[in-house]
């Protein structure tokens, strides 16, 4: 869809509907009646110079007039207050219950997306732009429109009052107006395609931000004296983006004054010729100070109608960006896809049958024409060199990854973990638990099972020293927090893969980051952990390989070999080259 198409702006105002249809209506009627009362203030204003113009002549003062125009213009101060109060209300509710359905919007999509578009650049910079967008624009658009609703009944309530003195009075008007709209839709497309230009400047300055600020950069910066470098980096694209925008912005402002000047000029030629009808008409004094009023209150208005018009256009061109994201194509996550011929697989069951793959917009192979079986209860390691493709072997069939080509049939539950396994900021209890959330066991059985996870991966004796034991909140989040090693989060995370009632275990360099002892420990207990499960290893650690029943050996994007470890070490092949370094 075109980006000048109103498409956007209509859906946009679909979906403000739709999120709350009762705070919409009250938010669209409470600007409307606020848009009423200026008018009555300017009448108002009109009776009470009326009432004492006549009195002055009459020399005579009449308190009951008096205090019928006070009264008037007091009731119409409070109506404003009130509606003013009331309306602040109301669009706080309305904002935030709208921010929420975007939120909510924006997290299905992040969180059902495929996961192969997370390593796709484009689709960092649709996100970017999208997130960018979110916070503002939809919010912005619906009180565009109803502010332009309600400029709309003003200065066409005011057009009738123009429109006593001369006919041609409230055209006028609004083609004074004209040229800024113009102007600004003008820019707003140069505006919307630099900021799309810009989008790759904008998150390498976020980046950089990243590295001097985030904690998993704070060790190297440190070490290698990065800050400086980084710190460059930052000020320098970061002036790069705002030169641009600020000639953009410059240029703007010098065409809009200048047409803002011409406007002024034409405008005080209009004031005159009020003034001249005035006299001609013989109006009393409050009809003329009036008629002043109305002139001047409908030349800001009618401003204001046409800016917001521009707006409008400008925030239809960026709304494209949060649409295109929420647009965007969501790939099945779910690891089961088993085919209708294999269907009476065991659970358990793995094969790959000519599987291909690579990246989103990228013509590098990854995987080329991969197939093997798994059997259930068989734990199989999968090595190679760096970069080989064992760990997307891995991510397709956690179902991550779907492959560009052949067929990936995976029977039963996963639970993995993964090289670069996350840290939660949550209780020792819930982060293990994390690993079958969903599941419907009592508290008590909870209970039971962490520990038992725990206890499988050499962990429950340090969350026990823990001032909380199980219920003690791990990270930096809070203050009462505990953080962890980099080798007592692998065994959280170990724990959690152990937690979840599954029937595929998928380990992606399960023991990087633990001891010696722990490392031993885990071994020994591997089998009893493993038991009527398949387990699918990749690592370099020889005592992990040495765990497996099979070993595929994964080079040059496809399956270089295949067998138990005494015979890929008796053939003399790549495996045996491997060991033979290990082992040195």
């Amino acid at each position: 869809m075109n980006a000048h198409s109103p498409y956007y702006l209509f859906r946009t105002l679909r979906l403000i509907w739709s999120c709350s249809p009762a705070w919409s209506l009250v938010n669209a009627l409470l600007v409307i009646v606020r848009g009423f009362i200026p008018l009555a203030q300017l009448w108002a204003v009109k009776v009470i110079i009326d009432i004492t113009t006549q009195q002055v002549l009459n020399h005579e003062f009449v308190f009951s007039e008096v205090l019928y125009g006070l009264l008037l213009m007091a009731s119409l101060f409070v109506a404003n207050s009130v509606a003013t109060s009331l309306h602040s209300i109301v669009k706080e509710r309305h904002s935030y219950r709208l921010a929420d359905v975007v939120s909510s919007i924006i997290h299905h999509k992040t969180t059902t997306v495929g996961y192969g578009f997370f390593e796709d650049a484009n689709y960092h910079n649709v996100f970017y732009r999208a997130v960018a967008e979110s916070s503002s624009k939809p919010q912005a658009v619906f009180y565009n429109v109803v502010s332009l609703i309600q400029q709309c009944l003003t200065i066409g309530s005011l057009a009738v009052v123009l429109y006593a003195i001369h006919w041609s009075l409230p055209f006028v008007i609004l083609l004074l107006g004209l040229p800024i709209v113009v102007v600004r839709i003008s820019f707003s497309r140069r505006y919307y395609a630099l900021q799309r230009e810009q989008t790759v400047d904008e998150r390498k300055v976020q980046y950089y931000n990243r590295v001097l600020t985030a904690r998993e950069f704070a060790k190297e910066v440190r070490v290698f004296s990065l800050a400086d470098h980084f710190r460059n980096l930052y000020c320098v694209t970061l002036d790069s983006l705002r030169g641009r925008r600020i000639s953009l912005l410059v240029r703007s402002s010098v065409v809009e004054s200048l047409i803002q000047l011409l406007a002024s000029l034409m405008f005080v030629g209009v004031f005159g010729f009020v003034m001249w009808r005035a006299v001609a008409l013989q109006m009393t004094v409050g009809s003329l100070a009036m008629y002043l009023m109305v002139l001047q209150r409908s030349y800001g208005t009618a401003q204001d109608l046409l800016v917001r018009i521009a707006s409008l256009y400008d925030s239809n061109l960026f709304l494209k960006n949060f649409f295109d994201f929420i647009d965007m194509p969501t790939d099945a996550m779910s690891p089961a896809k088993t085919s209708a011929s294999h269907a009476s697989s065991s659970v358990g069951h793995i094969e790959f049958r000519d599987v291909s793959f690579s990246y989103p917009n990228s013509e590098r192979t990854v995987l080329s024409r991969v197939s093997f079986t798994i059997n259930r209860g068989e734990t199989i390691a999968v090595v190679g060199r760096n970069g080989c493709g064992k760990s997307t072997i891995i991510k397709l069939i956690c179902g991550l990854y779907q492959p560009s080509s052949g067929e990936v049939d995976v029977n039963g539950k996963i639970s993995a973990i993964f090289q670069d396994f996350m840290l939660y900021n949550a209780s020792a209890r819930d982060n293990i638990r994390f690993g079958n959330f969903a599941g419907t066991a009592s508290d008590d059985e909870v209970d039971v099972r962490v520990q038992r996870a725990a206890t499988n991966a050499g962990l429950d004796k340090l969350i026990n020293s823990l001032p909380g034991g199980y219920q003690t909140q791990l990270g930096n989040l809070t203050p009462q927090s505990e953080m962890l090693s980099q080798g007592e989060w692998q065994r959280v995370a170990l724990s959690r893969s152990f937690y979840a009632d599954s029937d595929i275990i998928v380990l992606d360099e399960p023991t990087s980051s633990l001891d010696a002892f722990t490392e031993a420990s885990l071994t020994e207990h591997f089998r009893a952990i493993t038991l009527g499960r398949t387990a699918i290893i990749v690592s370099h650690r020889l005592s992990s390989i040495k765990m497996a029943d099979r070993i595929i050996v994964v080079d040059n994007h496809t399956i270089a070999e295949c067998g138990t470890y005494s015979e890929l070490v008796s053939r003399g092949g790549l495996f045996a080259e491997m060991i033979s370094k290990l082992e040195d």
